[in-house]
């Protein structure tokens, strides 16, 4: 048996043993995350651009969204970036612009869409107030129009022996609704 694999098999036996016994662990046993990992696959620090390396990255975005090698070398010598690091910046910002340009688009086409509405809600105000013009009529008065008519259709109705008698109450149908005579 090699060192690797006596150490695993120590390792094992000690972690078995402390699951069937878990009371006598101490606090010391754990582990922090970051000892989990491999020294190698340890997450990189965030980096923090500079406000001189922000305005030379988006000038150098303006003028290209895909740099190739020769200009992300360029970029990382102005700014003392990695090039690495410039390349996830261009790939962020490309990100970065989509996002923006698709929150536009959605608020225009709320915007669009609200703007819709209220037309349609003018124009049929309009409409109403247009009709009202031409017949020169106020709102209650109008109401009291469609009142009269209402009788007279009822008035109607009732003459022309349609109406039925449903419970005591005497009732018509008039486009698909059941009305009280």
């Amino acid at each position: 048996m090699n060192l690797g694999a006596f150490k695993n098999n120590v390792w094992n036996q000690n972690v078995h043993k402390q699951l069937q016994e878990p009371w006598k662990l101490k606090r010391t046993n754990f582990l922090s995350p970051a000892e989990f990992r491999p020294r190698e696959k340890r997450r990189r620090c965030r980096t923090v651009f500079t406000q001189e390396q922000l305005y030379l990255l988006e000038a150098g975005f303006s003028e290209q969204k895909y740099p190739d090698s020769k200009f992300r070398q360029e970029m990382a010598a102005k700014t003392g970036l990695g090039e690495d690091r410039v390349q996830v910046w261009f790939q962020n910002r490309r990100a970065k612009e989509k996002r923006l340009l698709e929150e536009k688009l959605f608020r225009e086409s709320q915007l669009e869409n609200i703007t819709t509405a209220e037309d349609h809600r003018s124009d049929t105000a309009c409409a109403v107030d247009e009709d009202r013009r031409v017949t020169g009529t106020s709102f209650e008065v109008q109401q009291e129009n469609d009142a009269r008519k209402l009788d007279l259709l009822t008035t109607q109705v009732e003459d022309s022996g349609v109406a039925n008698s449903v419970g005591g109450k005497r009732q018509f149908q008039y486009e698909g609704f059941l009305m009280d005579c």
